[in-house]
């Protein structure tokens, strides 16, 4: 079975640079820079997880010049697609020297490429840049409803508004499983359970998107 996956930052950006009296800042959406529709298809079928340790150079003008590996578990691959990401999305407000003009700098950090749950849907999980936040306790097989004991599996599709503070607040079903109680079920138990990063606008303050997910429900003790 090919699962999701995502990304997470597991050290912060460390500057490198030497000379400058201000040290560049990172983009306050870095965190959210690469998310798990970022998987490539290949790393995916392969089941490919692990961590990616790169050095970035940050032109004066903010942009990201040169990107390499310095420790990677992954394929090269994905450690490349990695540096690809960033290159492409990343902007930094430059390091600046004695004088005041903007100048060149690096930065270090470490990305981890790992599983989503097993009772997430592949192909099916998109938070519209926001990102579950570590902890979030994912639907699984103890959490299968005795109101829908009379089925074996099935799938159900949700779509949600996740509001500026990380919370679901309007849940409906994209995708029934057959089975209205399963599906009133999924709504309330991801509304309850996950809580996420939320992107930024323009001005670095969160706002609210939209999401959807599927569930695979799997009952551990099907009717015989």
């Amino acid at each position: 079975m090919r699962f999701l996956y995502y990304t997470r930052v597991l050290a912060g950006l460390i500057c490198m640079a030497s000379g400058e009296t201000t040290a560049q800042q990172r983009p306050p959406n870095f965190e959210k820079l690469i998310t798990g529709a970022d998987y490539p298809e290949g790393a995916l079928d392969n089941g490919a997880k692990g961590t990616v340790s790169i050095r970035l150079s940050i032109e004066p003008s903010g942009a990201v010049g040169r990107c390499r590996v310095t420790f990677a578990t992954v394929p090269a691959s994905l450690a490349n697609e990695t540096c690809r990401l960033l290159k492409e999305r990343a902007r930094y407000s430059p390091a600046f020297n004695a004088a005041g003009k903007p100048v060149r700098s690096e930065d270090v950090a470490m990305f981890e490429w790992s599983h989503s749950p097993p009772f997430i849907g592949q192909g099916s999980l998109d938070f519209g840049g926001a990102v579950p936040v570590s902890g979030v306790v994912w639907p699984s097989d103890l959490d299968f409803p005795a109101e829908a004991a009379d089925i074996t599996s099935t799938k159900v599709g949700l779509s949600f508004a996740i509001g500026s503070d990380g919370k679901i607040v309007q849940c409906g079903v994209a995708k029934s499983g057959g089975h209205k109680y399963l599906d009133e079920y999924s709504c309330a138990l991801v509304a309850k359970r996950i809580r996420f990063k939320m992107p930024v606008d323009a001005t670095g303050l969160a706002r609210s998107t939209r999401g959807r997910i599927t569930i695979n429900w799997v009952n551990p003790k099907p009717p015989k």
